[in-house]
C-alpha cells in the first residue's frame, strides 16, 4: 500500500528507503507477494539520489524477472532505459546490482545490442586511459570502466550465438559482435596489469 501511495509523487527518502527496504526483505521471503506491483518499479530507479532506492529494485528485480517468465515489453522498455543510464552515474557500491539487474533485463528483452554499445564504450574509455597524454586525467573514468566491464562479463553471456548483434561502436561504425567478446576484454583488462607491473600504468 504505501508503495502505491508514493508513487506519483516525489517522496521522502526516508520514506522511500524504508518502503523498498521492506519490499526488498518481502521480496527474499516471498517474491510472488510483490508481482502484482514490479510494474511500479522502475520508477523508483528515476531517484538516483536516493542510493537504497536504487540499492533495493536493483536487489528485487531478477528474482522477480524470472518469475514472470514472460516480463512485459513496456516493463523491460522502462528498465533498459533508467538501467541503461545508471550505468553511468550510480556510485561505485551500487555498480554490481545495477549491472546485474540490467543484465537480466536484456536476457529477457533480447536486446543484447544494448549491453554490447555500452560494453564498446567501456572500451573505449578504457583505450583512452592508456594514451599516457590522458591517463592521468582520465583515472576515474578508466578504473570505473574497468570495473563495469569486468561485471558485464560476469553477468551476461556474451558468446551466445543468440547475442551476436550488430551494434554501433563508439565512433558510429556499424560493428557485428561476434566470437569470444569476453576474452578480448580480458586482453584489455590485462594491458592495465601489465601497465602497472612496469609502473606506466596511471597513479
Amino acid at each position: 500500500d504505501n508503495l502505491l501511495q508514493i508513487d506519483g509523487d516525489k517522496p521522502d527518502d526516508a520514506l522511500l528507503a524504508a518502503t523498498l527496504h521492506a519490499l526488498a526483505l518481502f521480496c527474499k521471503a516471498r517474491p510472488a507477494l510483490l508481482l502484482p506491483y514490479v510494474e511500479l518499479l522502475p520508477n523508483y530507479l528515476q531517484y538516483d539520489h536516493c542510493s537504497a532506492a536504487v540499492l533495493h529494485v536493483c536487489e528485487m528485480l531478477p528474482e522477480l524477472l524470472q518469475l514472470l517468465d514472460h516480463p512485459p515489453g513496456s516493463l523491460l522498455e522502462k528498465l533498459e532505459c533508467f538501467l541503461g543510464a545508471l550505468v553511468f552515474r550510480v556510485p561505485e557500491s551500487l555498480l554490481q546490482g545495477t549491472i546485474k539487474a540490467l543484465c537480466t533485463t536484456v536476457t529477457f528483452s533480447h536486446n543484447s545490442q544494448l549491453l554490447h554499445e555500452t560494453l564498446a564504450r567501456l572500451c573505449h574509455m578504457m583505450s583512452r586511459g592508456q594514451d599516457p597524454e590522458q591517463a592521468a586525467r582520465l583515472v576515474q573514468q578508466v578504473y570505473r570502466s574497468i570495473l563495469c566491464a569486468g561485471l558485464l562479463c560476469r553477468y551476461f553471456d556474451f558468446e551466445s550465438p543468440t547475442h551476436a548483434v550488430e551494434a554501433i561502436s563508439v565512433d558510429g561504425e556499424k560493428i557485428t559482435c561476434t566470437g569470444d567478446v569476453t576474452a578480448r576484454v580480458a586482453e584489455q583488462l590485462l594491458g592495465f596489469t601489465n601497465e602497472a607491473n612496469t609502473g606506466s600504468a596511471p597513479p
